[in-house]
């Protein structure tokens, strides 16, 4: 491999490797707006308010895709990593 190939290589990590960590704390903040979403849900359903199931629907929804974004942001980091 040559080294102006490496050099970009290199670059192209330390690029990536940038966006990984700047997703970092919004992901975390995803997350924990998810949660509370759902736990509003599960008050409203305590409640027996009839708005409980869309609101748990949608929580369980963001929560089943913040998840993928969640396992593809570590794929990433791994990547990054050489692992």
């Amino acid at each position: 491999m040559t080294r102006r190939k490496r050099g970009r290589q290199a670059e192209l990590r330390a690029r990536i490797s940038a966006l990984v960590e700047a997703m970092e704390t919004p992901l975390y903040r995803a997350r924990g707006m998810a949660d509370a979403l759902a736990f509003v849900g599960y008050g409203l359903e305590s409640l027996e308010y009839d708005g409980a199931q869309p609101v748990l629907t949608i929580s369980t929804s963001l929560m089943d895709d913040i998840e993928v974004v969640y396992k593809n942001w570590i794929a990433l980091t791994k990547a990054i990593d050489g692992g």
